[in-house]
């Protein structure tokens, strides 16, 4: 199990991603190319999802950034550490990753959340692939009762790929529970 104190790496985040901002984190961002990420550590790993999920035909056509995801699947599968994709992602069926509430027979299992719940202005519904831990080590999600402000479909690309900062500290704080 990794100290709570290690550093964790963020990979494939945007150049002005909260995870820049946290000490325990060293950031991969596309100047950086998370493809030449060494390991090392569990990591959390944001792959470009546009053209895995439900509006992919609305995307632009780009095999090498549709690679990454499958890029990712292999290096939280070596290292340890979660996968954060929509609901729905394609990514899942074409890795053979397990649905939500289910185990794959490596041990890695697939959560279903809502970054509502960590302070996104919309409904946010995200699938989570966990490698490295057990179940019983993810700490408990927070509960909110509130509305969002918006949906999803009236926010800006930018704000729509935003990660709340609490839902990136929950989940650097589950890559810490990963083996890597």
């Amino acid at each position: 199990m990794t100290p709570k104190n290690k550093t964790i790496a963020a990979l494939y985040i945007s150049p002005r991603s909260i995870y820049k901002t946290m000490s325990d984190v060293d950031p991969w961002d596309p100047e950086r190319d998370a493809t030449k990420w060494p390991g090392g550590t569990p990591a959390v790993l944001h792959p470009p999802c546009g053209q895995w999920a439900r509006l992919r035909a609305q995307a632009h056509h780009n095999p090498e950034e549709k690679a990454l995801g499958l890029i990712a699947v292999e290096q939280v599968k070596q290292w340890g550490g979660v996968l954060e994709h929509p609901n729905a992602s394609t990514l899942w069926k074409t890795a053979g990753l397990p649905p939500p509430n289910s185990y794959d027979d490596q041990g890695g299992f697939t959560i279903q959340v809502d970054q509502l719940h960590w302070g996104h202005k919309a409904r946010k519904s995200t699938w989570l692939y966990i490698f490295g831990t057990e179940r019983k080590n993810i700490p408990s999600p927070p509960i909110l009762l509130s509305y969002p402000e918006t949906t999803i479909g009236q926010m800006s690309r930018t704000g729509r790929a935003a990660t709340p900062p609490e839902f990136a500290r929950w989940l650097v704080d589950i890559a810490k529970t990963c083996a890597a």
